[in-house]
Order: C-alpha cells, then structure tokens, then sequence
C-alpha cells in the first residue's frame, strides 16, 4: 500500500479568515511505558535539574548544543 502524502491537492488559495486553534488540554495522557504530565516547575525542576547536571554523565545531555547549562 502507497501511502499519499496530500490526499487533497493543495491549491495555494490563501484560507481567510484562518479556522481557530484549540490549545490541548493540560491532563496527563496515560500510555502503556510512559505517562505524560504537564510540566509544573514547582513539582518537576528539582527532578529536572538532577537528571541534568547531577553527574558526569548527566552531563552529556548539554554536548551537541550551541549553548549549555
């Protein structure tokens, strides 16, 4: 099976007025290994700070950008 990538032919029309966006819900969205929480600083920074610099090797999260810790 050939997956088409534009089911519908883009035009180039300009699409006015734009349709409104929603913004996603903040829950937590359970899955079968992992769950995902909104970030709140007051409950994860602590959490994310030692995971990131807490080690040498924590350390290594920093090395492929242009600007660390």
């Amino acid at each position: 099976m050939i997956e088409e990538l534009y089911p519908r032919p883009v035009s180039g029309d300009i699409v006015s007025p734009l349709p409104s966006a929603l913004v996603p819900p903040r829950r937590p969205l359970t899955g079968r290994y992992v769950d995902l929480v909104p970030l709140d600083a007051s409950r994860h920074a602590a959490d994310l700070y030692d995971a990131s610099h807490g080690t040498e090797d924590a350390l290594h999260i920093w090395d492929y950008m242009k600007v660390g810790p």
